[in-house]
């Protein structure tokens, strides 16, 4: 029975032991992401820095700079709140107000970073959505325009076709009679064809003119038509269903039983979870250095009590030699 007491405890021992690091590495890890998370802020603040090569070098040394100092001045201020250091207290307002500043700054820029995120993640696949449906609709308004044109074009010179048909007939008839001496004859018959064989051709090409100047008039207004209601669709994008996070749009779609929503929920839904999210990024960091500084401490409590137990031992050793000596 106690050798099976002692495996169990020496068990609890390692699982509480493994839980600690996994939680401080999770600590850990959570930094790093608020890093990342302030580096893409700072990237969005300031896009002309090239952030390549060494303009690379810069960013990432603030980043780390900010967070490397928001974690020793969490791990420190839980560490020597637990000790009697004065050296610590003269400046402690000032090392709370750093850390304070540095939280904040974290938060702040998560919450950046998650709303820029989830403000209409899909805005852009919306658009392009109502570019093409918008744009095939046109381009069928427009194929019927030109086919249509094409027919009432077609009907207005058939008549003047005809008459370019049978002048030419004539004038090649006429060029059959010559003189004896084999010159062709021109005569009055054959100038009266060219001559009504010129009109026709004139107004054939007036007629073409005219219903290709109102055909490209017809076409320059359905592409206006066309530019005015992709504007119209795509700033009515912004915060609908179709450009919003799926997730929230759902949540939201179930609450108001309809597809879309008011774009004040949609908004108060991503600062929740903006809020959320910084909340527990800067939470989990807290707590896991919080709990390395209390496991930190009570060690070097025990080193303190094991030095002063030292020191007393010396004392009464040396008290004991002055003792015998006299």
């Amino acid at each position: 029975m106690s050798y099976k007491s002692t495996n169990f405890s020496k068990f609890i021992s390692v699982l509480i032991a493994v839980l600690k690091y996994t939680f401080l590495l999770l600590g850990i890890v959570m930094a790093g992401i608020s890093g990342y998370i302030e580096f893409e802020v700072f990237k969005g603040f300031l896009p002309k820095i090239s952030y390549e090569s060494l303009g690379l070098i810069i960013p990432l040394l603030l980043v780390g700079s900010l967070e490397i100092s928001k974690i020793y001045l969490t791990f420190s201020n839980k560490m020597f709140g637990m000790s009697d250091d004065k050296n610590y207290g003269s400046s402690k307002k000032w090392f709370d107000f750093l850390r304070v500043f540095l939280i904040v700054l974290s938060f702040g820029c998560t919450i950046l970073f998650t709303t820029h995120n989830l403000s209409s993640p899909n805005e852009k696949e919306a658009v392009m959505a109502i570019e093409a449906k918008t744009n095939s609709a046109y381009d069928r308004q427009i194929e019927n325009v030109s086919k249509d044109f094409e027919a009432q074009i077609e009907k207005q010179i058939e008549p003047l076709d005809a008459t370019i048909n049978t002048q030419k007939q004539i004038m090649l008839e006429e060029r059959k009679n010559t003189y004896a001496n084999s010159q062709e004859f021109v005569g009055p018959r054959y100038r009266e064809a060219e001559r009504q064989l010129n009109i026709a051709l004139e107004k054939r090409a007036k007629v073409i003119a005219a219903f290709n100047t109102s055909k490209t008039a017809a076409i320059i207004e359905l592409n206006r038509q066309r530019e005015e209601e992709i504007k119209q669709k795509s700033e009515a994008v912004f915060g609908s269903s179709d450009a919003s996070n799926p997730m929230i749009a759902s949540v939201l779609q179930i609450f108001n039983q309809q597809k879309e929503y008011p774009i004040g929920h949609y908004i108060v839904m991503v600062l929740i979870i903006s809020l959320v999210i910084s909340s527990s990024i800067e939470g989990v960091i807290w707590a896991s250095l919080t709990m390395v500084a209390i496991q930190h401490g009570k060690s070097l409590e025990l080193i303190k009590q094991h030095n002063e137990i030292k020191e007393q031992q010396e004392i009464i050793n040396e008290t004991l030699e002055d003792i015998i000596n006299k």
